[in-house]
């Protein structure tokens, strides 16, 4: 999937398959304006006849600039704008960890 970073594709229509070739890539965090690193993509484990193959995400950022769990923009050049459900997992010395499931 290619898009700006002004477009915002829709999150039905993503698959683990877009995220893959992602993993190490930066997505800045709009509000307040910080940088996590797409660590991993993993499939999930639930069968889910005639839908989309869940997967999570797991992302790292910054120890001094936590975020809440909650919905927040994110930005990538390839996939433009998603609004991601982030939940704080980890936290290790590489930063604070962040897990987007999808269903």
């Amino acid at each position: 999937m290619s898009a700006d970073a002004s477009s915002a594709p829709p999150l039905a229509a993503l698959a683990l398959e877009d995220f893959a070739p992602l993993v190490g890539d930066a997505f800045q965090v709009g509000d307040p304006g910080i940088e996590l690193r797409l660590d991993q993509a993993r499939p999930g484990t639930a069968v889910v006849p005639n839908g989309r193959a869940p997967f999570a995400l797991e992302f790292v950022g910054p120890k001094d600039r936590p975020l809440s769990q909650r919905i927040h923009g994110l930005a990538h050049p390839q996939l433009g704008s998603l609004d991601l459900f982030l939940v704080p997992v980890a936290s290790d010395e590489g930063g604070i960890r962040y897990e987007a499931v999808f269903s």
